[in-house]
């Protein structure tokens, strides 16, 4: 399976992603890390990527692509995936297209997102951008998940229930 779990930030999309790669024996995709994990490397790249998180920016999505192709092409990948942001923007499909199978969007109200988000305490999450990200990155969000349902399976799933509530709605759609 190749999934896609989909909402704005702090929807809860990387804890459900999470949890069905675990059940389900995937590979867990979360950009998020790999993006982090090159800003921390004495590079070229690495010194682009960290500008664009720190100031809330997108990253190039020749680096987004060709890190989830390397990411996609290891091993524990070849059983499928979950991924909980890629692809984030219908651009991205123009470097790299995941085959996606199925697509679950988490709608969630951006203020309780915003909460959530604070909470958690990482240094990229602070109120101002978090809200440039939600205003920048939500429509582009809905973007992609609007372009896939005519293509593939896209489950709506009310993203505000508790985590074990909207973890059920989703089971409910897979085998």
């Amino acid at each position: 399976m190749r999934i896609l779990v989909s909402g704005i930030m702090g929807s809860g999309k990387s804890t459900q992603a999470k949890r069905l790669a675990s059940e389900y024996h995937l590979c867990f995709l979360t950009t998020g890390d790999v993006l982090r994990a090159m800003a921390r490397e004495d590079s070229e790249k690495g010194r682009v990527v960290k500008q664009a998180l720190d100031t809330g920016a997108m990253v190039d999505d020749a680096i987004v692509a060709d890190l989830i192709k390397q990411r996609l092409a290891q091993g524990d990948a070849k059983a499928g995936f979950v991924s909980d942001s890629y692809p984030r923007h219908l651009k991205q499909l123009d470097y790299f297209d995941p085959n996606l199978e199925i697509i679950f969007f988490l709608f969630f109200s951006p203020e309780v997102a915003k909460q959530r988000l604070l909470k958690r305490g990482r240094s990229d999450d602070t109120e101002e951008l978090i809200d440039y990200r939600h205003k920048t990155q939500g429509a582009k969000i809905k973007e992609i998940v609007d372009y896939y349902r005519d293509k593939i399976k896209v489950f709506d799933i009310n993203g505000e229930l508790s985590e074990d509530e909207v973890y059920n709605q989703i089971k409910a759609y897979l085998p």
